[in-house]
């Protein structure tokens, strides 16, 4: 955003219908003009496309896109242009290995573990097409779950801590 608001500027402005075509100069820190590219904002479908296309190859907004931004009074970024893998939820929990979910354990439980994922995510690959099937291993879940309660009590952080040590 700082490279935006310094090493670039508005050379052109072109409105084709509902698209502004704007020309971006790309300078160097000596404001010595380095190359232009063009940034076609549609204003109807709130969309900017550079022709550097750094969003297609990086997933993240090159600095003259910010620059039409900035120029257009843009209040926010787009949704669409905030890619997963810059979001916060970016590994999900299932996709974490044992330890970093349960912490420290030895390896043979970490491998149990490991296996009870695989399984659990091999059944929901063959059931997630049939909506009956999977209805059943969701209330299998639910029971098995529910006699594992019975036999391993939930134990609060101090509780798990004191038996660890």
């Amino acid at each position: 955003m700082n490279k935006a608001v310094w090493f670039c500027g508005v050379a052109n402005v072109v409105e084709v219908g509902d698209k502004k075509i704007y020309s971006i100069m790309h300078k160097n820190r000596n404001s010595e003009v380095k190359a232009t590219y063009k940034v076609v904002h549609d204003i109807w479908e709130e969309s900017f496309d550079g022709s550097c296309n750094h969003f297609v190859r990086n997933g993240i907004l090159c600095r003259h896109t910010f620059k039409v931004m900035l120029n257009y009074d843009v209040q926010s970024i787009p949704e669409k242009y905030i890619l997963p893998r810059w979001r916060r939820e970016l590994v999900l929990i299932a996709l974490l290995s044992a330890r970093a979910k349960y912490g420290e354990m030895d390896v043979e439980k970490q491998v149990m573990i490991n296996q009870a994922v695989s399984m659990f995510d091999l059944i929901t690959g063959r059931v997630c097409n049939d909506k009956n099937s999977l209805a059943k291993f969701v209330d299998q879940l639910g029971q098995l779950g529910d006699e594992i309660s019975i036999d391993v009590p939930i134990l609060t952080s101090t509780e798990q801590k004191r038996n660890d040590i």
